[in-house]
């Protein structure tokens, strides 16, 4: 006699539903990228419906899915997903559940396709943290961020899936924190910052998702604080001003601003501003930085920590020591200098993002020395398989051909590195006029 085995997880899901007299679902088979490719659906435990998935989210099915509740188990037999059907169609709410059985996601469902509410919640299945509106599966309109205790934290606008209007940011008090326009899924227009009294901190124009013309900064008396030049998201030059309105030093005046814990302070200027100091060297790496990582391995984290400050002393905007720092003080306990280096650390890195988008040389990203690639990149998820120079009309830029380490995707980024070439061809020149 042949016999029949049944797959653990099947096993209880036919089980439960059995026992329960529910319509249940099972996806049987997956693509290589992880999407369900067929369904089994399940009446009191026998099988009534197959649905096949095709690689495009068309779906097809063969039989007949009861109206009202799916129930899709885990293979702990727990309740995942439930689903409404009509019609051999999703239609109603669709809601999912954590391993704790609360409730973690919610979506109207309409013939197959998002249309209308959803909703996401936070680990306590009651509070929504963010609430968007659907118009045959695309956004539509806006999403809405809130905290633990309910407050809203920020809003994006949608249309057909691509934000365009205005991107809102709130402080606790729910004060407007900054706006900036988007267009087409791109930053496009106004973008302005504000202090928590409602008095704007800084504004400039974003075109084509790059800063470009005057960013002006002001103190919250109003008198101005900052005011830096931008051409497609290439930072050209800056000014710095001190209370009285004197003219001060637009690294030492940011750097202050960085290291009082002000993390809305501009990480680009800090970087760019940098490079014009004499400690700016982007082919010589401090002597410090591997007896910093050998002593951070080696769980020394107060010799690393010793070490890392050393470095920052001379080069504040190094992204591998922040981050070195930040880990020592997680192993040591220090929550607060923790979140302090971890906040610079992705401020740095986001001041690189906001520069372009790597996708081509004319809006690759700016880089002020060839690590802030790697560290990138490794951030993103990939793997360097390849690095080569490239001639662009914007300057010279590194192509690093990647693989995206989770998908095995290949890829190419771009990035600008015509600071870190004019340095060394300015050290060149500088070394053949001293002989001569």
């Amino acid at each position: 006699m042949k016999k029949i085995i049944f797959a653990p997880a099947v096993f209880a899901l036919i089980f439960a539903g059995v026992m329960n007299g529910e319509v249940t679902r099972k996806v049987t088979e997956k693509y290589p990228d992880g999407k369900t490719k067929s369904i089994v659906y399940y009446n009191i435990g026998k099988e009534v419906a197959t649905e096949v998935v095709d690689e495009k989210g068309a779906m097809t099915v063969k039989g007949n899915i009861p109206d009202g509740k799916v129930l899709e188990y885990d293979e702990a037999g727990k309740v995942t997903v439930e689903r409404t059907f009509k019609g051999n169609k999703r239609n109603g709410w669709a809601k999912y559940f954590s391993k704790d059985g609360l409730l973690s996601y919610e979506v109207n469902i309409k013939d197959n396709l998002s249309d209308g509410a959803g909703r996401e919640y936070w680990e306590d299945g009651k509070t929504v943290k963010s609430e968007e509106t659907f118009s045959k599966d695309k956004l539509n309109g806006p999403k809405k961020f809130f905290s633990k205790d309910g407050k809203l934290s920020f809003e994006i606008n949608f249309v057909d899936n691509k934000k365009d209007g205005d991107i809102n940011i709130y402080y606790r008090n729910g004060k407007i924190k900054s706006k900036q326009q988007y267009k087409n899924d791109m930053k496009e227009g106004s973008f302005k910052l504000y202090y928590l009294s409602g008095k704007v901190r800084r504004q400039g124009e974003y075109k084509n998702d790059l800063k470009d013309g005057i960013f002006k900064e002001y103190f919250e008396d109003g008198k101005p604080a900052f005011e830096d030049s931008y051409s497609s998201g290439s930072y050209l030059q800056g000014k710095a001003f001190d209370k009285d309105g004197k003219s001060a030093d637009i690294y030492e005046s940011t750097l202050k601003s960085v290291m009082a814990g002000d993390f809305d302070s501009d990480f680009e200027r800090l970087r760019m501003a940098f490079t014009k100091t004499s400690n700016y060297d982007p082919y010589n790496s401090d002597e410090n930085k591997d007896s910093m990582y050998k002593a951070f391995r080696n769980e020394k984290y107060e010799e690393a920590l010793k070490l890392g400050k050393a470095i920052l002393e001379k080069e504040y905007v190094d992204m591998d020591t922040q981050m070195v720092c930040s880990m020592c003080y997680m192993k040591t306990k220090n929550e607060e200098l923790e979140e302090f280096h971890r906040q610079v650390f992705y401020g740095l890195l986001n001041s690189i993002l906001d520069s372009g988008d790597g996708k081509t040389p004319e809006t690759a990203y700016r880089v002020i020395k060839v690590r802030e690639e790697y560290v990138l990149l490794s951030e993103q998820g990939y793997k360097v398989l390849k690095q080569s120079l490239v001639k662009a009309k914007t300057g010279n830029c590194d192509l690093m051909e990647v693989k995206n380490m989770e998908t095995g995707e290949e890829s190419k980024s771009y990035f600008n590195v015509k600071i870190s070439m004019d340095y060394i061809l300015n050290k060149f020149k500088d070394l053949k006029e001293t002989k001569e």
